[in-house]
Formats: structure tokens, C-alpha cells, sequence
């Protein structure tokens, strides 16, 4: 909320702090793999991994100091994450026969009464996120090139395919809540999607194979990560109305 952006490195498991300049101010060794981070408050991020079942609790303090706070075991392994109200998150499953779950900020799980389809989605191959306003549950699917917009309330869904959106897989809320998603591809765009389904815009971003995409709080900057081989880095770009 203040600005600054945490992240997960995977391959060196570490969480990361940056700020506004995106300047590392900030380096906390972790035991595990990470998978993806989300900012709690000001002072706590919570972290999913894919190994050792679990939901880990951290403290960022003001000073970018990183502590271990607490850790609560879970039964399924979580990818994606992102916040759903004060108390519980949404989660992208792995292997998993239900793709997005519900997990309380104390490692308690449920599911959405959404017919999800019964397919299992491997690491890196599909993403989440929750639109609270209007209680809606977006999945991508990278292999099938389809974004999943999907009404709780009614347990309905709009389906998103478009020629040029190839291997959509990290996804965000954008300003005015509309999607933001990016298309995994050696040419990568970044896709605004409005919840019926409709792509306003497109932009295309010097960054092969995007993997992970977060908004700040005031919606007026993104920041986006990939996963290229020996050009991996953080990029930061400004959203205009």
C-alpha cells in the first residue's frame, strides 16, 4: 500500500523488496521454493510454495527488514495468489482437480460453488484472480489460450479466446477493475479485458515470456516479471486512461 513491490525469486528462494525505483531495498533467504507473494498490509506478505504444503506468513517492517511471522499447513499445493477480503485469499491450485480454491488467512481451505471444470492444471500453466466488487473469479488457461471469467453469484461464465492472445497466463486487476493479462508468447502482449469479456486493448512489452504481473494499489503503475532464460528482470510500466 506505501509503493513499494515484494516478490518471490524462485530459483534462489528469496523474498524481495524494491522500491518505487524498483532499487532492492530489501532480501530475506527462505527454506523453499516460492511461488507467488501477496501484500497483506503494510507490514505482512503472505507466500504460497509448491513443495511443502504450507502458507507462510511474513513481516515487512518500515525499515524493509524481512522476519518469518507464521506458517500454517495446508493440504493442496498453491500457485497464484491474491486477496479475496480481510480474512481469506484465492488460490490457483497445482495437480488439482478444482484449479481455484478459497484459503483463510489461517490456512483453512473451501471452494467457490463454481462447476469448475475437472481438470488438473501442472505448475506455470494457468493463473487466478478475484474481482471483489462483483464477486467474480478469473482463470487463464496458458495450453488453451482461453481466459475464464467466472460469476459466483450465478455460477455462469464468459469465455475469452482471441487470435492474437496466444498462451495467456499471469493476470491482474487493472484500473476500474477491469483484467489485465499477459500472453506467454516470444511476442508478449498485455491484454485489458473488461468482466464481459471484451478485450479493450492491448499492449505489446519488451519481455519474453511474462510470468507474473501485479498492479499497485493506486492502479497508476504495473509491474511485470518474466521467466526467459538469461534475461530475466523486472519491468515497470505506466497505466494511462
Amino acid at each position: 500500500p506505501d509503493g513499494r513491490l515484494v516478490a518471490v525469486d524462485n530459483k534462489n528462494k528469496k523474498c524481495l523488496v524494491y522500491n518505487e525505483k524498483l532499487e532492492k531495498v530489501g532480501s530475506y533467504q527462505l527454506s523453499y521454493w516460492p511461488q507467488s507473494v501477496v501484500a497483506v498490509s503494510e507490514q505482512e506478505v503472505a507466500i504460497t510454495t509448491d513443495a511443502q504444503y504450507k502458507l507462510d506468513i511474513l513481516r515487512v517492517n518500515k525499515s524493509n527488514q524481512i522476519t518469518s511471522d507464521r506458517s500454517y499447513k495446508v493440504t493442496t499445493e498453491f500457485a497464484s495468489i491474491c486477496l479475496k477480503d480481510d480474512e481469506h485469499f484465492v488460490v490457483g491450485t497445482i495437480d488439482h482437480t478444482t484449479p481455484v480454491r478459497i484459503l483463510s488467512s489461517t490456512g483453512e481451505e473451501k471452494d467457490f460453488n463454481i462447476n469448475f471444470p475437472n481438470k488438473k492444471y501442472p505448475i506455470a500453466t494457468s493463473a487466478c484472480t478475484y474481482i471483489r466488487n462483483s464477486d467474480k473469479v478469473v482463470l487463464t488457461d496458458k495450453y488453451e489460450h482461453t481466459v475464464y471469467i467466472y460469476d459466483v453469484k450465478t455460477n455462469t461464465r464468459v469465455i475469452v479466446k482471441d487470435d492474437q492472445m496466444k498462451e495467456p497466463l499471469a493476470v491482474a486487476l487493472g484500473p476500474n477493475n477491469t483484467i489485465l493479462v499477459c500472453s506467454f508468447t516470444v511476442n508478449p502482449s498485455i491484454f485489458q479485458i473488461s468482466q464481459t469479456g471484451r478485450i479493450l486493448s492491448s499492449y505489446e512489452i519488451d519481455k519474453k515470456f511474462p510470468r507474473s504481473i501485479c498492479v499497485s494499489r493506486d492502479k497508476s503503475f504495473l509491474v511485470v516479471t518474466n521467466a526467459c532464460v538469461g534475461d530475466r528482470k523486472l519491468q515497470k510500466l505506466k497505466i494511462t486512461n
